[in-house]
């Protein structure tokens, strides 16, 4: 399936969502919040599906949330 100029749902439910939480940047934290949910069910599926995930979860949130540094 080609990209389109169509925004995929989840990905515009996201940046919603982190617009709303305050993200200096939504559109970019949707796409890396997006591309670390898609490794992590990668991981889960080949690696180890029992992994614990929340600590990982809660990090990339609080790092699309966070201001850029200089």
């Amino acid at each position: 399936m080609a990209y389109s100029s169509r925004v995929y749902r989840p990905e515009q439910w996201s940046r919603a969502a982190l617009a709303g939480l305050g993200a200096p940047d939504p559109k970019t934290a949707a796409v890396a919040l997006m591309a670390f949910g898609e490794g992590l069910i990668l991981h889960r599926l080949t690696v180890d599906e029992g992994a614990e995930i929340r600590p990982a979860v809660a990090l990339v949130v609080r790092a699309c949330l966070a201001s850029p540094t200089p």
